[in-house]
């Protein structure tokens, strides 16, 4: 190589100072690559399945583990007695590990395993159910409602009348904060009003709601006293929603108040306001009580119907159609595939003698008649339940798929990415919420790269496909929540909703790119999983969710998706044998005026 070189230099320098500089890049690049000092891979941890679930009398149970490093595992739970073998070397992989557990006598225990494999930490959750049989997860049941007029016609206001609480006291359940106030049988319309007893000095019931920035309405109500009262001090008005704030308007109730029922009324605009509070006012008069009765808020003149949910009727329990394949679940989500299909996504759920949890699945019904029970089959390669997304990394604990769309052949899904769940208080936190989506009919999924933080309002949402646009209508995680929850709006033209710049956010007036500005749509305390459907029979919009704060499922409605949306009607309410969530109405509801819903059972009976 030296004499060619040499002759090179000889005929054309420049040459010669080229492959010079050429070799010593390869020599450069020939000591680069030498592994004097390796760098150690990533640490991987793969468990299949992803979390155990055991019978009440099962004492073992297994899983596979693959690491690529040497690992351990560990727990802190006394009733997981044995992990063998309870460490690995470099390298293993499919792993068996057995758990032995004591039996269990008491109700449902969850504990966790912690994995750690080098620098790598992954917890997983091992859940034995109680020998009481109570299922680990809910079951989900088959509604059948009649979309029926309410006669007391569209209002902004939950329990106008006062009529939802089973005890006589005015409690936490219930939309309105009454100070010292009980029911009274003495009522303007149906069966109750609200009677305060002036205990106190001073007498105040308000209620939180939602309503356009800059717009007219009326608020009336009907009051009564136990006597005739010259020159009451008792006020109707509204006020903003955030304490401390001073009153937008408020009106004196007239020179007298007696023993029959008077309505009173003021009109009012809500500025840029959109949560507002309805309130009545009454100072203490000795001896004296005051009843008032069907609080309204709406537009001035407005005419327009509002319908509720009655003659609700059990159909059936969903698994009754899938041969048990899935026997439990904590819920599903329904929408139109189009072809005369409805896709029903799944979150976390078990099947007949399975002791494992899948952490999602995804089914597919052509079943076009569901009053006789729903059947279905599931959306995978071989026909049997599979997870559509399966969670990824040691910070993904689970992936729930909340809502679904379909545009044009492609099916879209949102999905939370659970970052941690605690089941006894029945919250969760999540990495993000996001978009995926399925051209094969539902078989293989892709995340997309639109995605919306774990901090915004738009991770439990309900997707609605109307007029060219999705619709979004989010709230944030967690059934259970620290703060006060709204449920806000977003919306994409269904070309864009690929790309997150194609997502715009309803401000009370308009549709823009910031979503920190989007204004609340309902006010609601606490909420679980939600639906939004429109009912063409009506022309209206009809939402529905589980209110927390109520311990019930409620349907709202509107004459278009921005709203203004009706107060809560309750659809049914929880027990002591039951606690409801996770309503999801089937597509055929938007027809004609018989609706139908999913809704998971946390007991299942």
């Amino acid at each position: 190589m030296n004499n060619i070189i040499h002759n090179c230099m000889k005929t054309n320098i420049f040459r010669s100072m080229f492959i010079s500089a050429a070799c010593l890049v390869l020599l450069a690049f020939a000591a680069c690559s030498r592994d004097d000092n390796p760098k150690t891979p990533e640490a991987l941890i793969s468990i299949n399945p992803s979390s155990l679930i055991l019978e009440s009398t099962d004492v073992s149970a297994t899983f596979t583990l693959t690491c690529n490093q040497a690992w351990n595992i560990s727990t802190a739970e006394t009733w997981i007695t044995q992990i063998s073998p309870s460490s690995g070397t470099e390298g293993a992989s499919n792993v068996v590990i057995t758990i032995e557990t004591e039996v269990n006598e008491n109700d449902l225990r969850s504990g966790k395993l912690v994995i750690e494999c080098g620098s790598k930490k992954q917890d997983m959750t091992v859940s034995q159910a109680g020998s009481s049989g109570a299922p680990v997860l809910g079951q989900v049941f088959l509604m059948k409602a009649t979309l029926s007029e309410d006669e007391m016609g569209f209002n902004l206001l939950s329990d106008p009348s006062f009529e939802d609480h089973a005890t006589e006291t005015i409690d936490y359940k219930s939309p309105w904060w009454i100070l010292a106030s009980k029911r009274s049988s003495d009522a303007h319309t149906g069966s109750y009003s609200a009677k305060q007893n002036f205990v106190e000095p001073e007498n105040l019931g308000f209620q939180t709601f939602a309503a356009r920035p800059h717009t007219d309405y009326e608020i009336t109500a009907w009051f009564k006293s136990n006597k005739a009262m010259e020159n009451p001090d008792v006020y109707l008005g509204i006020r903003k929603s955030i304490e401390g704030r001073p009153v937008l308007l408020d009106v004196n109730k007239g020179a007298s108040i007696g023993d029959s029922w008077k309505q009173e009324s003021v009109q009012f605009n809500s500025a840029e306001y959109p949560l507002l509070e309805a309130f009545a006012f009454e100072f203490t008069k000795d001896g004296y009580t005051i009843s008032w009765d069907d609080v309204c808020v709406k537009r001035p003149g407005d005419t327009q119907k509002s319908y509720k949910l009655t003659d609700l009727q059990k159909v059936g329990s969903l698994y009754e159609g899938f041969n048990g394949a899935v026997t439990s679940s904590d819920g599903c989500t329904v929408w139109d595939a189009g072809n005369g299909k409805t896709m029903i996504a799944f979150g976390q759920n078990i099947g007949r003698g399975e002791r494992v949890v899948r952490q999602n699945a995804l089914a597919v019904s052509s079943d076009s008649d569901p009053s006789n029970g729903l059947t279905a089959v599931f959306a995978s390669k071989d026909g049997k339940p599979a997870e559509m997304l399966a969670p990824v990394g040691g910070t993904e604990k689970g992936i729930v798929p909340t809502a679904g769309v379909a545009v044009g052949d492609r099916q879209w899904v949102h999905y939370m990415s659970i970052k941690d769940k605690q089941f006894a208080e029945d919250m969760w936190t999540v990495n993000h919420s996001g978009l995926a989506y399925s051209d094969d009919s539902g078989v293989t999924w892709v995340r997309s790269d639109v995605k919306w933080d774990a901090n915004s309002n738009f991770v439990q949402v309900a997707l609605l496909r109307d007029n060219g646009y999705v619709y979004m209508y989010g709230a944030p995680a967690g059934r259970i929540s620290e703060s006060e929850q709204y449920v806000k709006l977003a919306r994409a033209a269904e070309s864009e909703m690929a790309t997150k710049d194609g997502w715009k956010y309803w401000n009370g007036s308009d549709w823009v790119a910031d979503a920190s500005a989007a204004v609340p749509l309902i006010y609601v305390g606490t909420l679980g999983e939600l639906s939004v459907i429109k009912n063409r029979t009506t022309g209206r919009y009809l939402m529905t969710y589980s209110s927390i704060k109520r311990d019930a499922i409620v349907i709202r409605d509107a004459a278009v998706p921005e709203g203004e949306w009706s107060g809560e009607k309750i659809v049914c309410v929880d027990n002591a044998d039951e606690i409801l969530s996770a309503p999801s109405f089937l597509p055929i509801s938007a027809e004609g005026k018989t609706v139908y819903f999913l809704m998971s059972s946390a007991w299942g009976k």
